[in-house]
């Protein structure tokens, strides 16, 4: 990147959601390069996610609490919720949602659209912290014993929530939502770019991505000097950081427009700092 040429931005996220970010990367005068890492895929198994959707509706008191993670759980159980709506007869009552918790704004956004106001959105997300404020605002005597967990989620996530709620005494029923599967020749293709200087700024968005551009990569790869690396928020840029890569960039705000901020103003910083005003 030098003289009036546009920063090139690696933009990493399934194809289904590339566009938005590229949209606001240009909009700041940055060249989105789209190199999907992930594609998302229904459960090879949707039979507990659809029993979790069934028993939503007949008995809206079973759960206390419906968590998500990514907006793409939130998607993927909407789409079941809805599915099961369609199956019911005509005059079926729509479902009693309980208590919904949505880790970052863009989850909690997901879940506003979806009709499911999140009355808990811990942003930026902290594990210890967002249990806290769990047994705050639902627990009983310092515990979450006895409360109700519904989890959808990724195939493959972290337990370090599941196992963190199960301390205090919850009962979480995990379900697997949706998968991701890894595109190895992009990541091949975006390491191939990456080494040759064809892009300035590696966009990352969940673990997932993290893992799918490293292992495509292969393990003799290594990041090439002034190659940043962006990550949407800090769960991401820990996973970048346990696989080796350094980040530069993760925004306050965990959105794709906190991301495109983030990602402008460094960019703006080196600039100036090099001289490089125009």
């Amino acid at each position: 990147m030098g003289g009036g040429s546009l920063a090139r931005v690696a933009v990493t996220r399934p194809a289904e959601k590339a566009d938005e970010l590229a949209r606001l990367l240009e909009a700041r005068s940055l060249e989105p390069v789209i190199v999907p890492l992930i594609r998302i895929m229904a459960p090879e198994d949707a039979g507990p996610l659809r029993k979790a959707a069934a028993r939503l509706r007949s008995d809206p008191s079973h759960y206390d609490l419906l968590l998500f993670t990514s907006s793409s759980a939130v998607r993927a159980f909407e789409e079941m919720v809805r599915t099961d709506e369609a199956r019911a007869r005509p005059a079926a009552p729509q479902p009693i949602i309980p208590t919904v918790a949505a880790i970052g704004s863009a989850t909690g956004l997901a879940a506003r659209e979806a009709g499911w106001t999140p009355a808990i959105v811990p942003d930026p997300f902290v594990a210890e912290a967002f249990l806290d404020e769990l047994v705050f605002r639902l627990g009983r005597e310092g515990s979450l014993e006895g409360l109700r967990v519904l989890f959808p989620r990724a195939e493959r996530a972290r337990e370090v929530l599941p196992e963190g709620l199960r301390s205090r005494g919850a009962i979480v029923e995990v379900v697997e939502a949706y998968r991701t599967v890894p595109d190895l020749a992009a990541g091949r293709r975006l390491a191939s770019l990456a080494t040759a200087g064809e892009v300035d700024v590696l966009t990352f968005t969940s673990a997932s991505t993290v893992r799918a551009f490293l292992t495509g990569a292969g393990p003799s790869w290594k990041a090439p000097g002034g190659l940043v690396v962006a990550a949407i928020g800090p769960i991401t840029a820990d996973a970048a950081h346990e696989q080796g890569l350094v980040v530069t960039v993760v925004p306050k705000l965990h959105t794709a427009e906190g991301l495109a901020d983030a990602v402008a103003s460094w960019l703006s910083g080196e600039r100036r700092s090099s001289g490089d005003g125009g």
